[in-house]
């Protein structure tokens, strides 16, 4: 619906990845301005799980803050 509606956005998440690939704790830190494009993006970070490649980079769990861009073409 909202790429039909050609809604863009950016929506922040933060997240806990762990060595394990696991994600915890994804939330909204800032808002797209469209509760779909938000919706979309945690799924997009939930997504992730397990993220394998964790493991060769992190030996703890550490906090990111990504920025999920939706852009119509």
């Amino acid at each position: 619906m909202a790429r039909r509606q050609r809604r863009e956005g950016v929506a922040t998440i933060e997240f806990v990845l762990h060595p394990d690939g696991s994600v915890n704790n994804p939330r909204l830190v800032s808002s797209s301005r469209t509760r779909a494009l938000d919706r979309a993006a945690l799924d997009a970070v939930k997504g992730i799980e397990p993220f394998i490649m964790a493991r060769d980079f992190i030996d703890q769990p550490e906090a990111y803050r990504v920025d999920v861009v939706f852009n119509v073409l």
